[in-house]
């Protein structure tokens, strides 16, 4: 059976240790499990149904302006677990304090609920095109090269592109670069390898097109 309907003032992260956990919200209805968080706004109504061996720990966060407005779920990255355990161990055993571990964990939420990758093209000279970028981020060639290949003026690609995914080309493969940068970043990777393998020839040039597109610093992404 559902427990009660529950509402809360903060923010919260439904994460569990083990097994399964459903939450019930006006929104719809979302799945805690090993490779999947809960995020409920504060003040929203939910019930949560766990399984018999689930260990639930729910953990309410401090609201920052990145924060998703609505109920959804949220991958487990390596960051987001590594600063939920720390937010839940005993004082003796953190390593930083529990409110620094909390606002890192904030981060990771915000991460998390925009990782989402561009969207790909349905025409299939665009769709090649996307798929080509994706396969080498580093790949530094301009519209007008990449429009060739597929026997398309750079002005049609530019149409299409825009039509498409809400972008020009290249937006779109900054988009796609930032989008692996993120996914990285939370799984650990230095900040200099990660500028390599999205195609910036330093660190301090990724540094700054990571902030603009994020509002915040890489740094603030790794475990």
């Amino acid at each position: 059976m559902p427990d009660r309907t529950l509402v809360h003032d903060h923010p919260e992260l439904v994460w569990t240790a083990s097994g399964r956990a459903h939450v019930a919200t006006p929104d719809g209805d979302f799945v805690a499990d090993d490779t999947r968080a809960v995020w409920i706004p504060a003040t929203i109504d939910h019930t949560v149904d766990c399984s018999p061996e689930a260990l639930l720990l729910p953990i309410w966060l401090p609201t920052t302006r990145g924060m998703p407005g609505h109920p959804c779920t949220l991958a487990r990255s390596a960051a987001l677990d590594h600063w939920a355990r720390q937010s839940l161990q005993p004082p003796a055993l953190r390593r930083l304090p529990r409110e620094e571990a909390l606002r890192r964990l904030a981060a990771a939420v915000e991460c998390a609920s925009r990782l989402g990758p561009p969207p790909l093209p349905v025409d299939e000279r665009a769709r090649r095109i996307a798929r080509r970028v994706l396969a080498d981020l580093s790949d530094d060639r301009e519209s007008e090269e990449w429009a060739a290949e597929v026997d398309l003026s750079s002005r049609s690609l530019r149409r299409i592109f825009v039509r498409e995914t809400g972008m020009p080309l290249a937006r779109w493969r900054l988009a796609a670069r930032m989008h692996h940068a993120a996914l990285l970043l939370l799984d650990g990777t230095p900040v200099a390898h990660v500028a390599t393998a999205c195609g910036y020839r330093n660190a301090s040039a990724f540094t700054a097109a990571f902030t603009r597109l994020h509002g915040t610093p890489p740094s603030r992404f790794r475990p």
